[in-house]
């Protein structure tokens, strides 16, 4: 009884901490993503070139950190997913 005890509760904690790991890593991508297009329809909107090429970079950047973020959620979703 006992040991069926303590496997739910590894069931259920590991459970909780792909959930945890799914919304964190969620909200990241979904920042970085919105940085990302910011930055990238602000560079159209300045005409200095230096400018232009700043926006785009750090557009580029954002796109780059939102990466392992969205790799983060897949990998904690299939982990959510998967069974015993």
């Amino acid at each position: 009884m006992h040991d069926n005890n303590m496997a739910n509760n590894e069931f259920l904690w590991s459970k909780i901490k792909s959930l945890l790991g799914i919304t964190i890593a969620t909200i990241g991508c979904f920042f970085f993503c919105l940085q990302a297009f910011y930055y990238f329809t602000a560079s159209f909107e300045f005409s200095s070139a230096s400018t232009d090429y700043t926006y785009l970079a750090i557009s580029i950047g954002s796109g780059l950190l939102a990466i392992p973020f969205f790799l983060g959620a897949v990998k904690f979703l299939l982990n959510f997913l998967g069974k015993r």
